[in-house]
């Protein structure tokens, strides 16, 4: 997975409170990135790695053939999302926000639902998962 995407640097059982704390404050990831916005309106980290991989096996399992099969002809990007059940992660979100700005931050855990994009690489003939970050 890790070749696929940014999954694990930026949301990853490694990822720190600390680091979400700061991707939420700046827009900076724990990998150095930054979004083009200057803030990220949530930043989630799963508990394990081993979550986030079940995340998107239960994603590509139950979800990705439907999404794959209504979306427009030529569709390379894909978004899937969907509620596990399972208690994945935590993170920070803002309490309110107006356009272009965070509001206060509040620290949630129990995150359960996910979402993914799924990017399709023809040379490959496969959709490779290119971020799956855990949501309120």
């Amino acid at each position: 997975m890790r070749a696929e995407g940014q999954a694990l640097e930026r949301h990853g059982g490694s990822v720190t409170d600390e680091q979400l704390y700061v991707r939420a404050r700046t827009g900076v990831a724990p990998d150095g990135s930054k979004t083009r916005r200057g803030y990220t309106p949530t930043s989630t980290a799963f508990n394990s790695d081993e979550l986030l991989v079940q995340a998107d096996d239960f994603l590509r399992n139950n979800y990705l053939d439907d999404a794959i099969k209504n979306a427009e002809p030529g569709t390379l990007r894909i978004k899937v999302s969907a509620d596990t059940g399972v208690e994945l992660g935590r993170g920070y979100v803002p309490v309110g926000k107006k356009a272009g700005l965070s509001g206060p931050l509040q620290k949630v855990d129990g995150l359960t639902n996910v979402e993914a994009w799924y990017v399709y690489d023809p040379a490959k003939n496969i959709w490779q998962t290119n971020n799956i970050p855990n949501s309120k």
